[in-house]
């Protein structure tokens, strides 16, 4: 857990530091451990923080490189209940939308808009 602390806040200092971590690979183990449905809640909590931290940042991270948290971070917002998970996945999936690309694919997943609007 202390792990995924340290690259949500080096990833959250800087944009720079964002895509040192994102270049090294660290996203997919990241949403390897979230998609993990046997994953605590508190390192659920923590994993989307730090996913949300490498989705945002000026300049955005390349779309290419952050578009792969999609489907994890749609998952968490229609099964998920604690409303700091929610927030930080709202708040990543808001991130990943700012391109016409990721609009689409944030669409193509049907089961996200009700969770989203509820």
């Amino acid at each position: 857990m202390k792990a995924i602390w340290a690259l949500g806040n080096s990833a959250g200092d800087s944009a720079t530091h964002r895509d040192i971590i994102l270049k090294h690979g660290a996203l997919q183990p990241l949403l390897v451990t979230v998609d993990d449905p046997n994953i605590s809640q508190e390192i659920l909590k923590q994993g989307v923080w730090a996913i949300s931290n490498l989705c945002r940042g000026s300049p955005l991270p390349k779309v290419e490189v952050v578009k792969s948290a999609i489907p994890t971070l749609c998952n968490v917002i229609s099964s998920q209940t604690d409303l700091d998970v929610l927030k930080d996945a709202i708040r990543a999936l808001s991130h990943l939308s700012r391109s016409e690309t990721t609009i689409e694919t944030v669409v193509s997943y049907s089961h996200v808009i009700p969770a989203l609007v509820s």
